[in-house]
């Protein structure tokens, strides 16, 4: 029997994109004081930020313009239709803060659309035969955190973001993009949406059967084809996915009949509902926020983040280059917006894999790996770690009285070596400056342990965290050999920890 996978839109179907985004403008425009600028009250100001937001999404869609004018411009715009210079650098400093305090404040309200959760956890049940998967247009540094902070991360096996596959909806090529990923057929799935246009029509146009989220009965664009199936409320779901009942079974104005999702068959006539097919996997791509013997807790630790590159990474000079635009010295604050900025900067550069990326041979990255657990139980605890193919993410607690510039000169020096020797080479290995973050309550801890094992995920490199053999979630799901103990070869297992998907600060 074939597996099952409904697709989930998330703004609107599940997140309560509008109630969320109301109370986030609303404490925006109280705390930077907008009505001084425009002069009109909250509801004036954020029906103009509306429509001109829309025409600006219209716009990205459409592909003439980028995501980061998109983000700015919204309320650069808004501004400068109550009288405001757009291009003055006051009103761009503001769009900017706007546009960062949005991006925080709003991905972490937690409403859902009515029946959202209910539907979830009964959805949660059915996973012998079921996997659910997210398909959003939203950028990754608000959607990841919305599932994060709202609780729903840990339903889903898939996130499928238009910025990663290239293509946003309703192009039939994201949902191509999609299929292809999961290894499923068009009539396995189901696409759940509020969108008609975005949502719906882009199913349609690829064979895939669709729930239409209606909640307010508007109707059809003219000339539409209609959907598979239409629902007011999202627990109906329950009855077309169920295996206790079947919905009527539907035509279409030319009589094309649409089986319901429980009555669907594969081509060898197989029943897909009522029937357990093979289990579902033991990790879901977005891994849910918990430990497995392992209970992260800050006080009184020193709990250090650590990133460092490879020298052919990425070119310093377009790190001074970005350092010199954003006015950013040695005394500027890591938790400044400049920062945060130069951070996303970076990060999106080191995952595209740039340079020769040596860290990808197993017998380089096994070399890294025994010498970040060289000192293990001496100077420093392992808690979690990466390899990635041209960085390495490692987070360790470091023992009273050792020092952590020493402990990463250590793991540097020693590997730089040998690599050149493995290789044959002389030469540079690792960029000058490495980055590194002290942890600073729990919070941190659990979105760095989440940074690190999703990494491998966010780059690409694989389907789910376990599936990486250069880290600690393989180690949690497979097991390892070769992992030195206290300063010597021997093996054993790393600290098991999980988390959800984090940040790190650059150390300047």
């Amino acid at each position: 029997m074939a597996r099952r996978y409904i697709l989930f839109d998330l703004d609107r179907t599940l997140w309560d994109f509008d109630g969320n985004a109301d109370r986030t403008y609303r404490a925006m425009f109280r705390e930077y004081r907008l009505q001084e600028y425009s002069h009109v009250d909250y509801e004036t100001f954020h029906e103009r930020y509306q429509s001109i937001n829309d025409m600006l999404w219209e716009a990205y869609r459409n592909g003439t313009i980028s995501k980061e004018m998109l983000a700015i411009r919204r309320f650069s715009l808004t501004l400068a239709a109550f009288g405001c210079d757009p291009e003055s650098p006051e009103i761009i400093r503001l769009s900017q803060k706007l546009c960062d305090y949005y991006v925080l404040e709003g991905t972490r309200q937690t409403g859902l659309m009515p029946g959202a959760r209910e539907l979830l956890e009964w959805l949660d049940t059915q996973r012998d035969r079921l996997s659910l998967a997210v398909i959003t247009n939203g950028f990754s540094e608000a959607q990841l955190p919305k599932m994060r902070y709202s609780g729903i991360d840990r339903y889903f096996d898939y996130f499928f973001l238009s910025e990663d596959l290239g293509y946003m909806k309703p192009d039939r090529r994201f949902f191509e993009a999609a299929l292809a990923k999961m290894g499923a057929k068009p009539d396995q799935c189901l696409v759940v949406g509020d969108d008609y246009k975005v949502d719906i029509a882009g199913a349609i146009a690829v064979g895939i059967p669709q729930v239409y989220y209606n909640r307010t009965g508007n109707p059809l664009p003219a000339d539409s084809p209609k959907p598979t199936y239409e629902v007011r409320e999202l627990m109906e779901i329950q009855d077309i996915v169920g295996t206790r009942t079947a919905r009527p079974q539907k035509k279409d104005e030319a009589g094309t009949h649409f089986p319901s999702f429980t009555e669907a068959r594969d081509p060898s006539g197989t029943q897909f509902a009522g029937t357990p097919s093979s289990p579902r996997a033991q990790q879901p791509l977005i891994p849910t926020v918990h430990t497995r013997g392992y209970h992260p807790h800050t006080e009184l630790r020193q709990y250090q983040f650590v990133t460092f590159r490879l020298a052919d990474s990425f070119p310093e000079k377009q790190v001074s280059e970005w350092k010199r635009e954003l006015e950013i010295t040695h005394q500027t604050p890591q938790d400044s917006e400049k920062v945060v900025k130069l951070r996303k900067l970076i990060d999106k550069y080191e995952d595209a894999g740039y340079g020769s990326c040596i860290l990808r041979e197993d017998h380089i990255a096994s070399v890294m790996k025994d010498a970040l657990f060289f000192r293990q139980g001496v100077d420093y605890d392992v808690i979690r770690w990466c390899i990635m193919p041209n960085h390495v993410h490692i987070l360790i607690e470091v023992f009273e009285g050792k020092s952590l510039t020493s402990i990463v000169k250590m793991w540097r020096s020693y590997t730089a070596h040998k690599f050149n020797e493995i290789m044959g080479k002389s030469g540079k290995v690792w960029m000058k400056d490495y980055f590194d973050r002290y942890i600073r309550d729990d919070k941190h801890l659990c979105d760095v342990i989440s940074y690190i094992d999703n990494n491998p995920v966010k780059a690409g490199l694989v389907r789910m965290p376990c599936d990486w053999r250069w880290c600690s979630s393989w180690i949690d799901a497979h097991g390892d050999v070769g992992v030195p103990a206290k300063g010597g070869p021997e093996g054993v297992r790393c600290p098991r920890g999980r988390g959800r998907t984090g940040g790190m600060i650059e150390k300047l």
